[in-house]
């Protein structure tokens, strides 16, 4: 059960760099924030790949990396304004509709049919969308009407959907490939775009901390770490399950950190969520 406990470690860890990212975006750049995340995890990806050795990258490769950086580029960036603008319990909880849209571009990308149960998922994780803006008091549709007031949640719904398209040419990428080659190549271009951009500070509303920011790095690579610890050693689709119980690590420590109002209610939205991505998971 090791592959458990470190797709739990992985979704914790992705947690926390939220939590720290939230707080960073008080003083630092979306642009900076986002640059954290992807050069700290840089190095970890690298000392892997020392042990492991790199692939010759096949046909393929480099047209889907090329396709797939702009759209990650645009959704960490987007990620880091929804952080700003929303609570966390109502935004991070959003990134599980990815597996949701990925049912499609999935299809549309890689040719890949999911079985009928997945569709059931999909329908879950949107129940639980609903749920996670249903208040005492409130009508049928209100929750509906909440996503205008909550710009965070519609950018992580933005967010989720451009991670489905980029999961699909990423997917394709590895099999040219293998996952620490792609993971290597693939962040370090990431890093080498945001690196200019960030360094000239650009919207920095104020002074950012260094503690901070070093905290976001920290937890982004651990999750990393995590994750491909624990893709080796289970099959992708359960360990992808498992770690999006991100998704209740989010609602509770934005709670317990940020003090949100009804996050004990959303836990139960979450919980359906984590529902629909397992069946999803369970359908390919």
């Amino acid at each position: 059960m090791t592959w458990l406990f470190l797709s739990l470690a992985s979704a914790l860890s992705w947690s926390l760099a939220d939590v720290f990212a939230k707080k960073a975006l008080q003083r630092a750049s979306a642009v900076r924030v986002a640059w954290v995340r992807t050069a700290f995890a840089l190095p970890v990806l690298t000392a892997v790949a020392l042990g492991t050795g790199i692939t010759r990258p096949g046909p393929g490769f480099w047209p889907a990396l090329a396709a797939a950086v702009p759209l990650e580029i645009a959704a960490a960036l987007l990620y880091q304004w929804a952080l700003r603008l929303s609570p966390l319990g109502l935004t991070a909880p959003y990134l599980a509709f990815t597996p949701a849209f990925l049912v499609f571009t999935g299809r549309w990308i890689l040719g890949e049919v999911p079985a009928i149960p997945a569709y059931g998922g999909i329908a879950l994780v949107c129940v639980g969308g609903y749920l996670l803006h249903l208040e005492p008091g409130m009508g049928w549709l209100d929750p509906v009407r909440a996503l205008d007031r909550e710009r965070g949640s519609v950018l992580m719904l933005a967010v989720a959907a451009l991670y489905s398209v980029t999961a699909a040419l990423g997917k394709v990428a590895v099999l040219a490939s293998d996952p620490v080659t792609f993971g290597v190549v693939y962040y370090g271009i990431l890093t080498g775009c945001l690196t200019p951009w960030a360094v000239r500070g650009a919207g920095r509303p104020r002074r950012s901390r260094p503690l901070t920011l070093g905290l976001v790095g920290l937890f982004s690579a651990a999750m990393i770490l995590a994750h491909f610890s624990a893709i080796r050693l289970a099959p992708a689709s359960y360990m992808i399950a498992v770690k999006r119980t991100s998704v209740l690590w989010s609602i509770l420590l934005g709670g317990v950190v940020f003090s949100e109002h009804g996050w004990r209610r959303r836990l139960l939205g979450g919980t359906v969520m984590v529902a629909g991505v397992g069946l999803i998971a369970a359908s390919f």
